[in-house]
């Protein structure tokens, strides 16, 4: 007779079953989540993978910018060349300017030092630069008879030559009031105690002034002689030439030099411009 082996069911309402249940679930849900991880990471459509594919794009179209650039550049190298060429295809090429010449060097004229003239004597004025003449109003004297007198004097110009000036000075009496003064008061007009005179009224005068007949002036005429030295020439008779300065020569400038003794003379060398190539 054999001896069989029962299985025992596992019975998954006691507490050791339910937390193997809860372990294999959390196992199972790990293993999905690294799953999801691995193919969102290093897939076909995952993060590196696109980020490299980016990479990638991206560089190649900097290297295409760069080509085209170089391109561009290239072309544009060439038609600058063809234009400086053949002067942009259709036109002449722009010819080169000549050269000017160098301007000559000019220099200043040794005839004239530069001035343009030269100098020569005036044979005119014999380079004093002035001519002279005899002076034909006091016939190369100097002086001239007096216009103011004949015989050195002259008439008073006080007097007018009558002898006599009328002049008129204050009365010494009344000390040219007109008046005389009172005696009672002695021209003070007052008396004692301050009352007024009574023989002025109170006005320090009496009557009009007799030696001057109340003009307070005196007229009077004093001798003066009719005749005085002339002021002109001062008795001489003659006074100096006014019109040659009592040198009794003319003195005028040369017109022919311009009053300097010399003649200014164009250069021959240079035609006047004092310079020379």
């Amino acid at each position: 007779m054999k001896n069989k082996t029962k299985k025992l069911p596992i019975k998954f309402n006691t507490p050791s079953g339910i937390t193997l249940i809860a372990l294999i679930i959390t196992i199972i849900v790990l293993l999905i989540l690294a799953g999801v991880t691995i193919n969102l990471t290093i897939g076909e459509n995952g993060i590196f993978r696109t980020a490299q594919i980016a990479s990638k794009n991206y560089i190649n179209a900097e290297n295409k910018e760069f080509d085209d650039l170089d391109s561009l550049n290239n072309t544009i190298n060439s038609i600058l060349a063809n234009t400086i060429q053949n002067g942009n295809g259709n036109e002449n090429p722009t010819p080169e300017e000549p050269e000017e010449p160098e301007e000559p060097v000019e220099q200043s004229c040794a005839d004239c030092q530069g001035l343009g003239y030269t100098l020569s004597s005036c044979s005119i004025c014999s380079e004093t630069g002035y001519l002279t003449e005899p002076c034909a109003t006091c016939h190369e004297t100097g002086e001239i008879d007096c216009p103011d007198c004949e015989d050195g004097l002259q008439t008073c110009p006080d007097c007018m030559g009558a002898g006599l000036i009328d002049t008129n000075r204050p009365c010494d009496i009344c000390s040219g009031s007109g008046y005389e003064l009172c005696s009672d008061c002695m021209g003070s007009g007052m008396m004692d105690y301050n009352n007024p005179c009574m023989s002025c009224g109170g006005s320090g005068y009496s009557s009009e002034c007799t030696h001057c007949m109340g003009t307070g002036m005196i007229f009077e005429s004093i001798s003066c002689p009719p005749l005085i030295t002339c002021t002109t020439c001062n008795g001489l008779l003659k006074i100096t030439c006014n019109k040659c300065s009592g040198s009794g020569i003319i003195y005028q400038g040369c017109s022919t030099c311009s009053a300097t003794g010399s003649i200014k003379n164009t250069c021959a060398t240079c035609n006047g411009t004092g310079k020379i190539n």
